[in-house]
């Protein structure tokens, strides 16, 4: 029953912002919008889907992609190192 005192915590909202299942579920729920606006051919799901997808994408991208910005960003500092030495050397 960990997840209890997760749910309880003070910080509730703030937490659950900055949680990787939260955001996973949010992509899911647009992704099965979409599939079902297909289906259904409903444009109201298609717009549901686009404000869960935009809203994910813009408030969720440093959560869900910390791992691989984190990354990116070291391996930029490496090539900047590198660019720099070889900068000095000439």
């Amino acid at each position: 029953m960990q997840w209890m005192g997760w749910i309880l915590a003070k910080k509730e909202g703030e937490m659950m912002l900055r949680s990787k299942i939260f955001w996973s579920i949010c992509l899911l729920v647009a992704v099965s919008l979409f599939l079902a606006s297909l289906v259904e051919q409903n444009l109201w799901l298609l717009l549901g889907a686009g404000i869960v997808a935009t809203i994910t994408y813009f408030l969720a991208d440093d959560v869900l992609f910390a791992e691989y910005n984190q990354k990116r960003e070291l391996k930029r500092q490496k090539l900047q190192k590198a660019f720099d030495d070889r900068r000095k050397k000439e």
